[in-house]
C-alpha cells in the first residue's frame, strides 16, 4: 500500500522516502517531440509516494506477481505537455518536504504570481499531488479575487491552448473588478480586449459582466432598491406638489390681502378663498338672505362670491340653529354674527353677497 501524503504525514516516514532507487525523469512539449532531462535521479519512492502517476506507473514489489518481480524495473518515466520549469518547482517541493521532516508550503513566487502558480497548478494536478494542488488553487483565487495582472492576462490567454478553468477565472477575475469600478489601469485592459488574438479574453469578459447584469437584476436586493426608489419619487413629487400649492397660497394671499391659511389650493381647479361675513339681512327667506363680505381688494365683486350650498337642493344655506333662535326672539335686534363664505376665484356667483 502506497503512503498517502498529507499534512499529517509523520517526519520519519518522509526521510524514509530518500533512498538510492532512482528513476530518470524525462520532459517532452508535446507527443513525438524529442524528450529533455528532467532529473537524472530522482528517488523512486518519493515519486511514488507523493504523486500518482508515479505510483500507477510503478507499482511496489509487494503489489507486484513474481513474473513482474523478476522483469527489469523500468527507470524512465517521460512526462509530456506543460511547462518543464514548473514540473521542477513541484518535484524539488517534494523533495524539501523529506529533507525537512515536515509538509511544507509551495515557495513563493512574486514575479508573474498568477500565471507561474497556473503553471504548477497544472503540474500537480498532472502528476497526481491533490494536497499541493488545493493549496495552489487557494493562491490562485486569491490573486484573482483582487486582480489578475495585465501580463498574466497575456500569458495565460497565450500558452492555453482552448477553452480551460483558468481563463474562465482570469475573466471573472476582470470582469468582476469592471462591474464593480475598482479595475487598475482600465485602458491596458480594453487594449488587450481590442488586440487581435484575444478574442476568447474580449468574450469571456462581455459574458461575465452580462451574467452580473442578470443577477443584479434578479436578486431580492435590487428588487428591495428599485421599490424604494419608487417610493423616494413619489415622496418628492408630493412635496413639490405641496410647495407649489403653499406658494400658490402666499401669491393669492398677498394679492387679495387674506391670510395664506385662508387660502385652500385645489390643483387644476382653483382655489378658494375663506373669509367671514356680516349677516346684513335676516330674512326668513333663504333666497332674500343678504350677506356683507368685507374686503380690501376691488378686483374681487360680487359675481366672484360664491356661498357654499347646502346638502339639499340648489337653495342658499339656511341660519345656523344658533342664528335662527336669536331672530326668532329678537326680530328688532340688529345682528353683528358674522359667517363663513367662500369666494371662488374661477367660477360664477350662485347668490349674491353685497359688499361691505
Amino acid at each position: 500500500m502506497s503512503l498517502t501524503i498529507s499534512a499529517e504525514t509523520p517526519p520519519a516516514q518522509l526521510f524514509n522516502l530518500k533512498t538510492e532507487d532512482s528513476l530518470r525523469l524525462l520532459w517532452r512539449e508535446l507527443t513525438g517531440s524529442a524528450p529533455k532531462t528532467l532529473y537524472e535521479f530522482f528517488p523512486r519512492k518519493v515519486a511514488t509516494a507523493f504523486f500518482k502517476s508515479f505510483d500507477e506507473a510503478f507499482p511496489s514489489l509487494k503489489e507486484s506477481s513474481v513474473a513482474e518481480q523478476l522483469e527489469q524495473r523500468p527507470a524512465t518515466f517521460v512526462i509530456t505537455g506543460g511547462r518543464r520549469d514548473s514540473y521542477r518547482d513541484v518535484l524539488e517541493w517534494a523533495l524539501s518536504c523529506c529533507n525537512g521532516g515536515k509538509i511544507r508550503n509551495f515557495q513563493f513566487i512574486a514575479l508573474h504570481q498568477f500565471y507561474n502558480y497556473s503553471m504548477a497548478y497544472l503540474a500537480a494536478r498532472h502528476l497526481g499531488i491533490d494536497f499541493l494542488e488545493t493549496q495552489l488553487m487557494q493562491r490562485l483565487v486569491n490573486i484573482a479575487g483582487r486582480q489578475v495582472h495585465l501580463e498574466d492576462v497575456e500569458l495565460i490567454f497565450s500558452m492555453i491552448e482552448g477553452p480551460h478553468e483558468l481563463k474562465d477565472m482570469v475573466c471573472q477575475s476582470i470582469g468582476t473588478a469592471i462591474w464593480e469600478r475598482r479595475l487598475h489601469h482600465r485602458g491596458f485592459y480594453d487594449k488587450l480586449r481590442r488586440t487581435e488574438g484575444f478574442e476568447e479574453f474580449e468574450q469571456g469578459l462581455s459574458e461575465v459582466i452580462e451574467g452580473l447584469k442578470a443577477a443584479k437584476k434578479s436578486s431580492p436586493e435590487h428588487m428591495a432598491i428599485i421599490a424604494e426608489k419608487k417610493e423616494q419619487a413619489k415622496r418628492m413629487k408630493w412635496r413639490l406638489e405641496e410647495q407649489e400649492k403653499r406658494q400658490t397660497a402666499r401669491d393669492v394671499a398677498n394679492k387679495y390681502k387674506v391670510k395664506p391659511s385662508a387660502v385652500t389650493v385645489r390643483g387644476t381647479q382653483g382655489y378658494t378663498i375663506s373669509t367671514e361675513g356680516r349677516v346684513a339681512n335676516r330674512s326668513n327667506n333663504a333666497c332674500q338672505r343678504r350677506v356683507a363680505v368685507p374686503h380690501t381688494n376691488r378686483e374681487i365683486t360680487s359675481e366672484s362670491f360664491r356661498a357654499p350650498l347646502p346638502d339639499f337642493g340648489s337653495a342658499a344655506p339656511g341660519p345656523t340653529p344658533k342664528s335662527t333662535s336669536k331672530s326668532q326672539s329678537s326680530k328688532k335686534t340688529k345682528s353683528k354674527e358674522t359667517v363663513s363664505m367662500q369666494a371662488n376665484s374661477d367660477q360664477a356667483n350662485s347668490s349674491t353677497a353685497a359688499p361691505s
